[in-house]
C-alpha cells in the first residue's frame, strides 16, 4: 500500500509539474503584455533620423537608446495618411480613399485583438487628432464588419467632425492610459503633417518637435506606471514622409514614390527587443502588423514579416 501511495504521489507531482511547465512556456513566450503604437504624421526622414544631430527629435533620440531604430524603414505603397495607417493596422497595402469615407478591406490589429482575446472594447483604443483615422476601428470584410470594435477618440468627435489639436490628443491619451490601462492602443498626432501642408517650414519643424515631446512624455509614463513598466512594447513611426526638396512643391506635400515620401523611421522599445541598436534591414509598415501579432499571440492574415532583427 505504501509503494502504491508513493507511486501515485510521484505521478501526481510529475503531472502537476508538467502542466505547470507547459502553461509557463505558453504564456511566457514574450514578456510583452501591452503594445502602444504612436504615429507622428508626415515627418520626413531628413528631419528625423536622417538628421545626424537629431535636433528636432530629442525625445525619440532618448527612447532609441532603450530600444531599436530601423533606419531602412519604408511606406512601400501609396504615401497618403489613411493608406499608411491601413497598412500598419491590417498588414496589407491597400489603395483606399484618403478622406475617411472607406473602411479597410481586411481586419486590423484592433478588431483582431478584441476577437481573439474576447476582452471589452475599453481594452483597445484608437486615439487620433485626425477624425478619419477612426476607419481603423472597422473593416469591409463581412465576417468582421461592425463587430469587435475598439474604443475610439478621433478628431473633434469622430468621423467627419474635423481635426483637433495634438495637445488634446496627448491629454486624452494620457487619461486613457492612466484610467483604462488598455493592452493595445494606437495614438496618432497630426503634426508635423498638418502645418507642412500650409507651406510653413518653421511650423513644420515646431510641429515635429511638439509631437516628439508628447511621444517622449507618453513613453516616460509607460516606464513608470505599474501597469505598464516592464511589460509594454512601444512602436513609434510615421505613415509617410514628404517630397524631397526639388520634387513637386517639396516639404509641403507628399503622395508619390520619391525617397522623401517613402522613407520613414521606426523606433521600437520593449522588454523583448534589443537596446541601443540600429537595424539596417529593409522593413515596412505592414511589418508592424506582423510583429505586433507575434508579440500578442494573434493570428494575422496580413502580408507583413515579423521583424526578427528587433528581438533579443
Amino acid at each position: 500500500m505504501k509503494t502504491i501511495t508513493c507511486l501515485a504521489l510521484a505521478i501526481g507531482i510529475t503531472f502537476f509539474l508538467a502542466c505547470k511547465t507547459d502553461t509557463t512556456v505558453y504564456t511566457a513566450k514574450y514578456r510583452t503584455q501591452n503594445v502602444i503604437i504612436i504615429l507622428i504624421d508626415g515627418a520626413r526622414y531628413s528631419e528625423t533620423w536622417g538628421d545626424s544631430l537629431h535636433q528636432y527629435i530629442p525625445g525619440l533620440d532618448a527612447i532609441s537608446k532603450q530600444g531599436v531604430v530601423c533606419t531602412n524603414f519604408y511606406n512601400d505603397s501609396v504615401t497618403y495618411t489613411v493608406n499608411g495607417h491601413t497598412a500598419l493596422s491590417t498588414g496589407y497595402y491597400q489603395s483606399i480613399d484618403n478622406s475617411g469615407m472607406q473602411y479597410p478591406d481586411h481586419i486590423g490589429l484592433f478588431q483582431l485583438y478584441l476577437k481573439t482575446k474576447k476582452v471589452v472594447p475599453s481594452d483597445v483604443w484608437i486615439i487620433s487628432s485626425k477624425d478619419k483615422i477612426e476607419v481603423l476601428a472597422n473593416c469591409a470584410d463581412p465576417s468582421y464588419s461592425g463587430k469587435y470594435q475598439p474604443s475610439n477618440d478621433c478628431g473633434v468627435n469622430g468621423l467627419n467632425t474635423g481635426y483637433r489639436n495634438d495637445s488634446v490628443t496627448y491629454q486624452n491619451a494620457m487619461n486613457v492610459l492612466a484610467g483604462e490601462h488598455p493592452h493595445l492602443a494606437f495614438i496618432g498626432f497630426m503634426e508635423p503633417d498638418y502645418t507642412a501642408h500650409q507651406n510653413n517650414w518653421q511650423g513644420y519643424l515646431d510641429g515635429l518637435m511638439s509631437s516628439d515631446n508628447y511621444t517622449y512624455k507618453i513613453w516616460q509614463f509607460l516606464q513608470n506606471d505599474s501597469n505598464y513598466n516592464g511589460s509594454t512594447t512601444v512602436f513609434i513611426t510615421n505613415d509617410h514622409g514628404r517630397h524631397l526638396d526639388g520634387v513637386a512643391d517639396g516639404f509641403v506635400s507628399h503622395g508619390d514614390d520619391c525617397e522623401g515620401c517613402k522613407h520613414i523611421v521606426l523606433i521600437a522599445s520593449g522588454p523583448d527587443f534589443k537596446r541601443n541598436t540600429v537595424v539596417t534591414k529593409h522593413y515596412s509598415l505592414i511589418d508592424i502588423n506582423a510583429t505586433v501579432a507575434e508579440l500578442m499571440g494573434l493570428k494575422t492574415a496580413g502580408k507583413g514579416e515579423v521583424m526578427r532583427e528587433l528581438f533579443n
